[in-house]
């Protein structure tokens, strides 16, 4: 299962959805701060979770997903 989470800031919500796809899924986070982004890599890598974490830095009009050919099998998004 592939997910993307939109505004993860430190992973209130990545995380659980990290346990829920399991090994063979990803959470790809994104936010506009990079510093919320470590934070969460290292709250992931504590968990065991790291494989199933992917962060991308955003601007604050675009998502900067681009050339990224990947489907997403559930979105969240948080303001």
């Amino acid at each position: 299962m592939m997910v993307l989470d939109v505004g993860s800031a430190m992973g209130y919500f990545s995380l659980p959805m990290a346990r829920m796809v399991g090994p063979g899924g990803k959470v790809v986070c994104v936010d506009v701060q990079p510093k919320m982004l470590q934070v969460l890599r290292r709250r992931a890598a504590a968990a065991g979770l790291a494989e199933q974490i992917e962060t991308h830095v955003s601007s604050e009009d675009a998502i900067g997903l681009q050339g990224r050919d990947a489907r997403f099998d559930f979105a969240s998004l948080s303001r």
